[in-house]
């Protein structure tokens, strides 16, 4: 069994204050990173007007995640960790409906890829992260 600790109980923490920060706004919860033993996650959602999504997981210093998404609706989209009380966003593009990268992180921190919808109406969304070598 691989030994999680303080990273496992300090990203539960954080993922325990957001959702509590996201409860209090109407926002769902963040959405764990679940990878298929082939290094995949793949996930469909609909995002209610002025709500996000957020899925978050640990990635190492040196990893390589593909991401692509598309949606029926312009989102703002962004890559994000917290450093201290300070939000980093190596990735940040607004008002996209589709979009594609490969994220490769300077340090290992619990990273969360989000959409915003900031229309008037519900946004469906397909996503795909992929862990590369």
């Amino acid at each position: 069994m691989k030994n999680v600790g303080l990273a496992h109980a300090t990203r539960l923490s954080l993922w325990a204050i957001m959702s509590v920060a996201s409860a209090a706004a109407g926002a769902a919860e963040p959405v764990s990173v679940q990878w298929t033993p082939d290094g995949r996650f793949e996930h469909q959602a609909t995002i209610a007007p002025k709500q996000f999504l957020e899925v978050c997981d640990t990635i190492a210093s040196g990893a390589r995640v593909a991401w692509k998404f598309s949606s029926d609706a312009a989102l703002d989209f962004n890559v994000h960790f917290h450093e201290g009380t300070a939000v980093r966003y190596p990735v940040k593009i607004d008002a996209v409906r589709s979009e594609a990268g490969v994220f490769k992180p300077k340090k290992t921190a619990d990273y969360c890829w989000m959409w915003t919808n900031r229309g008037a109406q519900s946004a469906s969304i397909t996503l795909t992260l992929e862990q590369r070598r």
